[in-house]
């Protein structure tokens, strides 16, 4: 996790709820990182833990769509661990383009 002051970490994580309780609304299965108990903990892309995953299935629950939004702070963002997590993230989702997007989303 980047260091933030405590005010950043806030707006960070109210910003995860927020996208991961938009995401649940429209139907998707959603995992978030920071989100205590409604969600379960996203699985690592390519060694890091994004801050939110959502996903969609078909009826034979192939994925048909998922989306990696990655949080980061005007504190945090050009920090060496951000940087990491946004090139992983990246490389994961051109594995497979047509299904997995990866959103950077600065707060």
């Amino acid at each position: 996790m980047s260091v933030r002051l405590a005010e950043a970490q806030t707006k960070h994580d109210n910003k995860v709820k927020e996208i991961a309780d938009s995401y649940h609304s429209t139907g998707y299965e959603v995992y978030a990182d920071h989100v205590q108990g409604r969600y379960g903990k996203p699985l690592e892309r390519n060694g890091h833990i994004p801050d939110v995953v959502a996903k969609k299935v078909d009826g034979n629950k192939k994925l048909t769509e998922e989306i990696i939004v990655e949080v980061e702070t005007k504190d945090s963002v050009d920090s060496e661990e951000a940087v990491a997590q946004r090139n992983a993230f990246e490389a994961y989702a051109r594995g497979n383009p047509s299904i997995i997007k990866f959103i950077l989303l600065v707060v």
